[in-house]
């Protein structure tokens, strides 16, 4: 009987047409401030990741108003992302840093990795965008 209900849903999941373009709903953790924008990019290869502007396939900034706390993004291909993004707070279009260069604006990376021992790969910031809809949960870290 287990073998009959298993062979089942494999062909079941044979005739489900594979997706081609999804959404990405990313939900934004940590957000204390509700001025700024968002500015984030995301990326389909190491190359560039997390911070060539130039090797994102995809940039954009979203303005705050209070009430944001999620950002979709419509129509990406079905492929492997990874996103890297800050909260800007003071909306100069660029991550703020201090004397020393560490960063004195919130940012995050999906995959929510640990930077104790530096910034994520895009491996480990990676994830597949294979359904109509994937959520993506990014913490958002503030240093200072």
């Amino acid at each position: 009987m287990k073998i009959l209900v298993l062979i089942s849903v494999f062909l079941a999941s044979l005739m489900t047409d594979p997706v081609e373009k999804g959404k990405i709903k990313i939900s934004l953790e940590g957000l204390k401030e509700e001025s700024g924008s968002i500015a984030l990019m995301i990326f389909n290869k190491e190359d560039g990741f997390p911070d060539d502007r130039s090797k994102a396939v995809l940039k954009r900034q979203v303005k705050l108003n209070g009430k944001i706390k999620e950002i979709e993004i419509p129509e990406l291909p079905a492929g492997r992302y990874a996103i890297s993004l800050i909260h800007d707070v003071n909306n100069n279009e660029k991550l703020d840093k201090n004397l020393m260069g560490i960063p004195t604006e919130p940012f995050g990376f999906s995959g929510n990795k640990s930077i104790f021992k530096g910034l994520p790969s895009f491996d480990e910031a990676a994830f597949e965008l294979n359904a109509a809809e994937v959520e993506c949960k990014i913490e958002l870290i503030r240093l200072f």
